[in-house]
Formats: C-alpha cells, structure tokens, sequence
C-alpha cells in the first residue's frame, strides 16, 4: 500500500467522506508533496557541505598532504640513537705546547671528554692521529695529557676527514685538534674542500672552539721549515684548540650534546653548521592588514623524525581588496645564529594545495612566481613578511606549503672566527690565532647552512 492510500484511509477512519473527484483532488496534492519533500531532502543532502564553509581541516591532515610526519614525541634519551662513537686525538708536536701542564684548558677538556664517553653508554674507540693513525686504549688515551703522547711530524686532517666521510658504519666522530693542515702534497684548499666532503655525507656537524694555555713550539705551514717557542700562560689568552663533532642524525648529536658536552665543558665558542641560520617565530598578523584577515584558530606545531619543525596557521579572509590577491602580512620576531647581512636574503618556495569541499581531495601545484616582500624593522629583532594570497574558491580551505630557506651567498661569518683566523702563520704574533680558520668554516657555511630550511609553514586560508 502506498503513502497516499495510507493517508487516505486515515482520513476515512476519522470519518471524513468525500466523493471520488475529492479523493482524487487531495491524493494530488499529497503526492506533489510528498515529491517535494524528496526533492528538498535531496537537495539538503548534495549542497550540505557548501551550506556552509567547511570546518578547518586539522593539524595532522594538513600535514598528512605533504606525508610530513605529524610526530609530537617528546625528546627522550633512552629513545635517541646510541651509535659507535670513535674519538682522534691530533698527535703532532705542534699540539704538545697544550700539555705543558695538567690543569690547562686543554688537558682538562681531555679529561671531561674521557669521563663522559666512558659513563655513556656508548661502544668507544680511541685513537691517535699523525702522519699514521693508532688505535688506543683507555690508558694509553690517559697519556694525551702529557707532553709524550705528542711527537708526531704531519696533522693529515685532510685525510682523516676523507676516510671520516667514507665511513658507512654510520658512527658519531669526535676530533680534538688545533685545526691546523700539515701534510706534504697538500695546500691550503684541501682541508675546506674536505669538510665539503663530510657534509655530504654527515647531516650534524658541530665544531667547539676554545684557547688554552701553551708553552711549546709551533711549526709553519705557510713557510715550511720556519719554527718558533710560544708561550701562553693563561687559558683566555692562549693558542685556540678545537672539537669537531660528526654525527649521522639530529638524534644521534642530541645524544652526544646530553652525554659529554655538558655545562662542566666551558668553551668560548661554538659553530654547528647544521642548524639554521636565522630562527623565527609568527607573533601577529600586521595592524594594517587586520581589516582582511582573522585567524580561525591558533597555531599548532609538529616535529618530523629529523627534529624538523612545522607549522600550520589558520586564517579568514573578512574583505578582498578589487585585486585578485590579497597580502597576509605577517610579522616575525627573529634572531640571527650566524650574521646574514643587510639587507636579509631570503628565498621562498611554495606549493598550493586546494583541499576540495568535504572529500579531502588535494590538487597540488608550485607556485614558481610566488614573491613575499620582507620588510625589516630598523633596531628591531622583527620583520614582516606579506604573503601574496591568491582568492580562493567560496568556501573552500587552501594551503600554501611555504618553506623560507637564506639566500645563495648570504651568510657571513661569525665575529668570532674572522677574529681568529689568520692567513699568516710566519709571525709569532700571530700564534694565539688559527691559519686558515676562515676558509674551513666558510666553506662549511656555503655546503651545509646555505642550505637549511629556516622556516616549514602551511598557511591556510578561506573566504
């Protein structure tokens, strides 16, 4: 029995009579209403999610689109890698003026680093490095804080820097040396070109630098055969030493930062090539463009495996200007870890990703023109970056995937290391400095720094 039979017999048990020509009439009008209500459900259910704009899509899914892994684990050591770690003494006589005494900065950085590495629970290997290179143990490592253990002829840093990067045992390296390339057939473009070497295949590179007192002969590299005596009595005047550090992950150097650089290893200076130049933050969307825009929601971060840290941020569009973009000027409070210059050098890429109505379908497309105009504030840690934001579609959330990296060529060197960098080691004047530092860390610099991301962001946008 039909819909409107059912409603026609209630009425006639209700005791309503009506002819046939009435009866027909009032099933008609039944019917097309029935029909109607179908018609307006149908209706309801094909435009129910465009009735509206959509809700905004999560953290998580937005990340998802990039196969960014949403991981919000907290740092824990027991959770971090533990592999092999080896450590090289530099053994030439050029380094035996830092053993003229126990309690120097050098022997008592010695000594930390053994402790450090033995109560780690790391598989250790010691070793000596000179015009050959000498496996140690634990004893015969104790010996590096005395004058004996250095007599060797060459410093082949270069070499061992090489065979470092031809490693796969995928082991975190520690160097101790006064950074200075001795070795015939040798120049002065080996030792950078080496540590150009090693950051292709090492993704965390630390290099600590401290001075320490020396009392001892310091041979010439710049004229072979040339020596004289240095004598240095105070550790915050003495001649500069240095640890490198060589690790296979971000995890891998977090783990040797939390086990044996702790805060009883006191050393003047660092450089750690692998990390960003320049860190920011979004604080605030700019007073003048507020008018045209209003976050939906506050900003939420992750971090990838690789400790990468991403954000996504939410906005509204309130008004569109008659244009077809429309800037989001965002201001950024900022600290530079290495100088970059004036003015900043930055470069963008973008993807746009739509994500369509309710379904969760993505359309991905890079955006080869995208052009944000930076903007710093004059004796301010600030700067503001406008965004051009193309119109979406009504109702329908976009993403911009926007990574900031430094320009090609726009990095300078830390104070530190043009202080302590000389291309002249023939003038004893010059000994509490070190030759060629410079080059080492530039090149460094143009290898590995040039090419960090400072910045992972998703905008996504609706009107």
């Amino acid at each position: 029995m039909g819909e409107e039979d059912s409603l026609l017999n209630h009425i006639r048990v209700t005791g309503v009579l009506m002819d046939n020509r009435q009866r027909t009439g009032v099933k008609k009008i039944i019917t097309w209403s029935l029909r109607g209500l179908v018609v307006l459900i149908l209706m309801i259910c094909a435009g129910g999610c465009r009735s509206r704009p959509p809700a905004a899509p999560s953290a998580n899914q937005v990340l998802a689109v990039k196969k960014v892994a949403p991981d919000t684990t907290q740092t824990v050591v027991e959770n971090l890698e533990m592999p092999p770690l080896r450590v090289y003494v530099d053994a030439s006589e050029s380094m035996r003026g830092f053993a003229h005494s126990r309690s120097s900065k050098f022997c008592r950085t010695l000594s930390h680093v053994m402790q450090k590495t033995v109560s780690a629970p790391y598989t250790v290997s010691y070793y000596k490095f000179s015009e050959q290179t000498q496996p140690l143990n634990r004893s015969q490592f104790n010996l590096s804080t005395t004058p004996g253990f250095y007599g060797g002829a060459d410093t082949p840093l270069a070499e061992l820097l090489n065979r470092i990067a031809r490693d796969e045992t995928h082991s975190i390296t520690v160097i101790i040396t006064d950074l200075v390339q001795s070795e015939p057939g040798t120049d002065r473009f080996d030792l950078p070109l080496a540590f150009r070497t090693v950051a292709e295949n090492y993704s965390e590179i630390l290099m600590i630098a401290s001075k320490s007192s020396f009392r001892g002969f310091y041979w010439s590299e710049v004229e072979r055969g040339l020596k004289f005596q240095l004598n240095y009595s105070s550790d915050s005047l003495g001649r500069p030493f240095y640890i490198l550090v060589f690790a296979p992950s971000k995890k891998a150097m977090q783990t040797f930062r939390h086990y044996v650089l702790t805060d009883e290893l006191t050393m003047e200076y660092s450089f750690a090539p692998s990390d960003p130049p320049l860190r920011m933050k979004d604080v605030r969307t700019s007073a003048a463009n507020r008018k045209f825009w209003t976050r939906s929601k506050a900003p939420e971060h992750r971090n990838d495996s690789n400790g990468l840290e991403t954000w996504v941020t939410w906005f509204r569009a309130l008004k569109w200007p008659s244009t077809s973009t429309c800037n989001l000027e965002l201001v950024y409070q900022t600290k530079q870890i290495v100088p970059m210059g004036t003015p900043l050098q930055l470069v963008f890429e973008c993807e746009q990703v739509s994500l369509k109505g309710c379904f969760g379908d993505e359309d991905i497309l890079p955006l080869n023109d995208f052009n944000p105009t930076v903007t710093e504030r004059c004796g301010d840690s600030s700067l503001t970056i406008a965004y051009p934001i193309s119109r979406p579609k009504p109702k329908e959330w976009t993403a911009y995937y926007i990574r900031i990296r430094p320009g090609e060529g726009s990095l300078r060197l830390p104070e530190w290391v043009d202080d302590w960098s000389t291309d002249d080691d023939t003038n004893p004047r010059n000994g509490d400095l070190t030759l060629h530092l410079a080059s080492s860390v530039e090149t460094m610099q143009r290898n590995i720094t040039e090419k960090r991301i400072i910045l992972d962001k998703y905008i996504l946008v609706v009107k």
